[in-house]
């Protein structure tokens, strides 16, 4: 199961969530086509999926580039080609790589390199400022293969937050394989699903990174979000009856009873409420 922390160090904050791919999923989100979107817009989950987090990607501007800049390549399948000044990082076989490999399971372009094959590689391939301190969202893997989203707060009018140099060196020494930058600056942010905002500076944004899981937290009647959503798609997939809300992601009345319901049927502790032992049932049947 993935795991979020928040870090303070080098004079800022670092919130990091670090996932273990074989285990969760990621995947590159642009959300409504050619539409700029706060970060918790743009998860699209699959049906028995909860968001874990999503931190923003690429370059953008506020005219003509609303996918932004560089690669767009979700599942093998690539809707915008690599472009000038924005390489782009490949995830294949649970690997995160320099470079634009095809059949990706996510293809997507960069600003800059930090780290390239266990070598500090800082390269500024967006051309952008390198020694100012920012806010920073970058993507990369340790050599133990756990895969990171991570956002550095920081404001360049403040100078908080850290530069390429620093972030190299730091990451370095955390173990980090390879780590590359996507957009920062007033754009980094990061959503943890159901859990909220790790750090959130309101700006729409072009796409994002997300992880996905099928880790399920304990929920009961009053909670809300896709984890309800998820209960209820299985519920309703068992012939179980939510009458007129069907999946609304509150868990109110109907869910409430459907899963008492559930619970007798199979022989579970009837509490109206989904932990552990209602989750692995309903896996198992669905």
């Amino acid at each position: 199961m993935g795991k979020y922390s928040k870090i303070i160090a080098m004079g800022t904050t670092i919130h990091i969530y670090e996932f273990d791919p074989k285990i969760e999923r990621l995947a590159y989100e642009k959300g409504v086509d050619m539409k700029l979107e706060t970060l918790d817009k743009l998860p699209r989950p699959k049906d028995d999926e909860i968001t874990e987090c999503v931190v923003n990607w690429n370059f953008f501007d506020w005219q003509k580039s609303f996918n932004g800049y560089g690669e767009i390549e979700q599942d093998g399948v690539q809707t915008q080609a690599p472009s000038a000044g924005f390489p782009s990082m490949s995830f294949k076989d649970n690997k995160l790589v320099f470079g634009d490999l095809p059949e990706a399971q996510v293809g997507a372009g960069i600003g800059y390199s930090i780290i390239i094959d266990g070598k500090k590689n800082v390269q500024n391939w967006a051309k952008l400022p390198m020694n100012v301190k920012d806010a920073r969202t970058l993507c990369g893997q340790k050599k133990n293969g756990l895969v990171s989203l991570i956002a550095v707060r920081g404001d360049d009018t403040k100078k908080q937050g850290m530069t390429p140099y620093e972030l190299a060196d730091y990451f370095y020494n955390l173990g980090y394989f390879n780590l590359f930058c996507g957009d920062g600056g007033g754009s980094t942010s990061m959503y943890l699903g159901d859990k909220g905002w790790a750090y959130n500076q309101g700006r729409a944004v072009a796409c994002g990174l997300a992880v996905y899981s099928k880790n399920y937290p304990t929920i009961y009647p009053g909670k809300k979000g896709e984890a309800v959503k998820v209960l209820q798609r299985k519920l309703i997939k068992l012939g179980y009856n939510l009458e007129k809300w069907g999946v609304d992601g509150i868990f109110g009345q109907a869910t409430y009873l459907a899963v008492r319901k559930f619970q007798k049927d199979h022989k579970l502790i009837v509490d109206g409420i989904c932990g552990n032992n209602t989750w692995a049932k309903l896996k198992v049947l669905t």
